[in-house]
């Protein structure tokens, strides 16, 4: 299992994507009835689409969807798409990039598996070229809670009389996002950025889960807004400092700061917890989406966005966007300054009476989203990778 346990996964009957949960965090409930719980069936679907803007009108724009059944049997999947304008000397002067990807969180090594991932990231050095980015990945769970008699899952937990119980779950949430301007961002001209997650169980009206971030960078500063119970921290100089970027980058994130726009969010390491109610013997889906969306200015900004792990790749691409940045050591200091707030458990007012033991995962039960911001384009290779590059004059 995830935070706690491993999960075992198994194929049951003649389903190619049935899935059992070998091993369950256990409630216990005086005079109930004993249960079973399994995952009968795992699908997602992923996809990402970069669009160009040129003088602010649309121009070249790239996507690609996947997904698992249809294009994989099996995990992982990813969507991958990019956009790229060089000058006249085929310098890439402006760059954009999406990856959407769901790994098999049944093979994961990690006590809390990242099945759901995405990256998008632009930046324009270009007089003319602005981006829109976007990111989305699904996952669909169908779970049944089973009576003694099942041989679908091997673990019991226990029922009320009346058959049903409330079970209690959590989502694993850690990240960051950078963006940046070499120009004062005027009245008009704002960098946003969004990321959300919800996880929800079909045929009912509310979530679940539900929280996201929004955030734009503007003359006046950067502003963020919170809905649910993420927890968002900034990062500053000072501290990347601490944590080893070099002065000679700090020189030049430092007159970004003064001169331009600079903001740095990390998301600690966090676990939040959530309830819901399942009767024996009724399957249910849940279904859990992640979505993210950047939109920069021409001329000398970026933004980045990572959800899934930390970041891997923004060394390089933070390096083509800002020269004399050591993007490695800014890759570094984030990933450390994310780490070493967390973990933090938050949990949702207790419920009036029958206070339960927690199970483990996320989406219900029986896996964790561990969600982390991070740039990784090394994710797909050269052959598979979606690419479109144009010149421009500037």
């Amino acid at each position: 299992m995830y935070s706690f346990f491993r999960l075992h996964a198994k194929r049951i009957g003649n389903s190619r994507q049935a899935m059992c949960a070998g091993i369950f965090a256990l409630i216990v409930a005086t005079g109930a009835v004993p249960a079973k719980a399994a995952i009968l069936r795992i699908g997602s679907n992923v996809s990402t689409s970069v669009q160009e803007l040129i003088d602010q009108n649309p121009g070249s724009v790239n996507s690609d969807e996947k997904q698992l059944g249809v294009d994989a049997e099996r995990p992982p999947i990813f969507a991958a798409a990019s956009l790229s304008s060089t000058d006249l000397e085929d310098r890439i002067v402006s760059m954009a990039q999406g990856l959407s990807r769901f790994d098999d969180p049944t093979t994961s090594a990690d006590a809390n598996p990242r099945e759901l991932s995405l990256e998008i990231a632009c930046y324009s050095n270009a007089s003319s070229v602005a981006y829109h980015v976007e990111g989305n990945v699904e996952e669909t769970r169908t779970i049944v809670f089973t009576r003694p008699g099942s041989e679908i899952a091997p673990t019991e937990i226990e029922f009320r009389s009346d058959g049903t119980r409330e079970v209690e779950s959590r989502v694993f949430l850690s990240g960051a996002v950078i963006l940046w301007s070499t120009f004062p961002l005027s009245e008009g001209v704002e960098l946003t950025g969004a990321v959300s997650l919800t996880v929800e169980r079909e045929g009912e009206s509310s979530l679940l889960f539900d929280t996201a971030l929004q955030l734009v960078g503007k003359s006046t500063g950067l502003e963020t807004t919170v809905s649910g119970p993420l927890v968002v921290d900034e990062v500053d100089l000072d501290e990347l400092a601490e944590l080893g970027v070099d002065e000679a980058t700090l020189a030049i994130l430092g007159e970004l700061a003064e001169g331009g726009f600079l903001g740095i969010l990390v998301l600690p390491d966090q676990q939040h917890v959530y309830r819901y109610m399942v009767t024996a013997d009724e399957s249910f889906d849940l279904d859990a989406t992640l979505t993210a969306e950047i939109h920069n200015a021409p001329a000398g900004t970026g933004l980045a966005v990572v959800v899934g792990r930390p970041f891997e790749r923004l060394a390089d691409f933070i390096e083509m966007a800002l020269p004399g940045v050591d993007g490695a050591a800014v890759e570094r200091s984030i990933n450390a300054a994310k780490t070493k707030r967390g973990p933090l458990v938050i949990k949702p007012a207790e419920p009036p009476s029958n206070r339960l033991a927690p199970f483990c995962g996320a989406m219900g039960l029986e896996t964790g989203l561990l969600l982390a911001l991070f740039v990784s384009f090394s994710l797909v290779s050269p052959q598979r990778r979606r690419t479109i590059r144009r010149r421009i004059a500037g």
